[in-house]
């Protein structure tokens, strides 16, 4: 915000004043001594003092002494002056001109450097309240050039540093950089000093560049484009460019934060998946290679039947190995956004048929209870496949041989649920919504093996279909995840013979 003009009374004002004060003796002598006609000039000259100065005051000093002498001291009309008295009076008038004007001066130089002390105040202040919204360094960038292009009414540029070290051109309204100036400003953020206009660093040039940050850590240059004779404001202007830099530099720690955060948190999650691929690699692949062993060298004692269970056991490990590096693979598409979701219009009961047709062989002792509605879903049967099929699996491994499954559907509006419930133990409290987490592994991770990836990728397929997925455990014992996928638009039209 510039600083407001104080009015100035001047020369002319000084005259005007001494004439008022001259009809005002004229009126007030027919009653009153001379003395009171010397006390109403020396209020005129201290009001012309006070809020002119030294100048001024001491013109209507002169002015109100000849003013005196000439109408009021006998002789009148005359600058003949007969008594040497009243020369001390003027003496008097002149010396109290010159010491009001001087005091006046210097108080409303006092004035204005407060007044000036509190509109910096004020600017700083506002500029924290934008400044602790906080976000990253482009985010401050805009809101702080907005802020003080407002607030100080003249152009004004926040630069900052590529990876390169070198300034970024940057175009603003009223401010713009060509590239001497642009070198000027690389200048003062190369050697840590302000250049520019105003400063002793390059000062034929039109803008005031104020570095930001520290010897080590520079964080961009603070540009101002002043108008030109416009009175210098440079030391708000560094505090102003002080509080952008400590803003800047708070930006850049939270953003080297979270990156050491992420590439932590990468980091362990890679030891993890390391850790608990390798396990699951290890278990399989000893299996085959002790079978294969078994059949390269079977021994006199080795019976067609036993060299069939060892090749059951080899398809068996083999299943089980596709199945870890398909969900790895299937995992890698859904983090890299390459999973493309191709709907078409599928019916409940096919979809799970489909899966269940799929895991026939682990299912040949488990009774399971359908109950199913008859309803069309729009999605990509390939990838619900995937999710029903990875659901039923963990409900196969933690659930006891031989107890039922139940498999239950329904058509609410707007969307389709799907519930799959296992009557095995359950979910440990807290489970329910890290059980969806990658690598995470529950209480009866002991009891069956996996990585921890399957739930994992369901979700990432269902919210994929724009649909949600929940885990829960039973009141009487069991799991039970539920799909809910939202059903838009209006199913095909199916003849009489294509209808289910």
């Amino acid at each position: 915000m510039p600083p407001p003009a104080t009015p100035r009374w001047t020369a002319p004002a000084a005259v005007v004043a001494v004439v008022l004060a001259t009809l005002g003796s004229f009126l007030v002598i027919r009653w009153l001594q001379l003395a009171d006609v010397v006390v109403l000039y020396m209020f005129c000259i201290t009001v012309v003092a006070t809020r002119s100065g030294r100048g001024p005051a001491m013109l209507a000093a002169v002015l109100s002494v000849g003013c005196l002498d000439f109408f009021f001291i006998v002789p009148k009309y005359t600058f003949s002056v007969e008594d040497v008295r009243y020369v001390g009076t003027f003496s008097m008038m002149l010396g109290l001109a010159w010491l009001v004007g001087g005091m006046a001066g210097r108080i409303r130089d006092q004035a204005r450097e407060a007044e000036d002390r509190e509109r910096h105040t004020a600017a700083l202040y506002r500029l924290g309240d934008v400044l602790a919204q906080g976000g990253d360094a482009a985010a401050i960038q805009e809101r702080v050039e907005a802020y003080l292009r407002r607030e100080l009414d003249l152009p004004v540029l926040v630069l900052l540093p590529g990876a390169d070290g070198a300034l970024q051109a940057r175009t603003a309204a009223g401010a713009i950089l060509n590239a001497d100036e642009l070198g000027v400003a690389q200048w003062a953020l190369d050697n840590r000093s302000p250049s520019g206009v105003g400063t002793a660093n390059l000062p034929g040039t039109r803008g005031l560049y104020l570095p930001m940050g520290n010897a080590r850590h520079p964080v961009g240059v603070l540009a101002f484009f002043p108008a030109p004779g416009a009175p210098a404001r440079q030391p708000l202007l560094e505090a102003l460019a002080t509080q952008v830099s400590l803003a800047l530099e708070r930006a850049r720690l939270t953003e080297e934060r979270a990156e050491a955060r992420i590439r932590a948190e990468q980091e362990h999650l890679r030891s993890t998946l390391l850790s608990s691929v390798s396990h699951d690699l290890r278990t399989p692949l000893g299996t085959i290679t002790g079978a294969t062993s078994s059949l390269l060298d079977p021994g006199p004692e080795a019976t067609t039947e036993d060299q069939r269970m060892l090749l059951l056991s080899i398809h068996q490990e083999s299943m089980r190995l596709e199945k870890l590096v398909n969900n790895l693979l299937e995992l890698t598409r859904l983090e890299s956004g390459q999973v493309q979701v191709k709907k078409e219009w599928v019916p409940m009961e096919e979809i799970v048929g489909s899966a269940l047709s799929r895991l026939e062989s682990q299912l040949e002792d488990r009774p399971v209870a359908l109950r199913l509605e008859e309803a069309w879903v729009p999605l990509d049967p390939v990838l619900l496949e995937q999710v029903l099929l990875n659901v039923l699996d963990n409900a196969l491994k933690f659930s006891p041989p031989g107890s039922a499954l139940e498999i239950t559907g329904r058509a609410e509006p707007g969307r389709v649920v799907l519930a799959i419930t296992d009557h095995g133990p359950g979910f440990a409290p807290g489970e329910e919504e890290r059980v969806f987490e990658k690598l995470y592994r529950g209480r009866s991770s002991a009891q069956a093996p996996g990585a921890g990836l399957g739930l994992a990728i369901c979700r990432g397929i269902v919210q994929a279909h724009g649909g949600v997925i929940k885990a829960e455990t039973m009141a009487r014992g069991g799991a039970r995840v539920t799909l809910a996928l939202p059903v838009e638009g209006t199913p095909p039209e199916l003849s009489g013979e294509e209808a289910p």
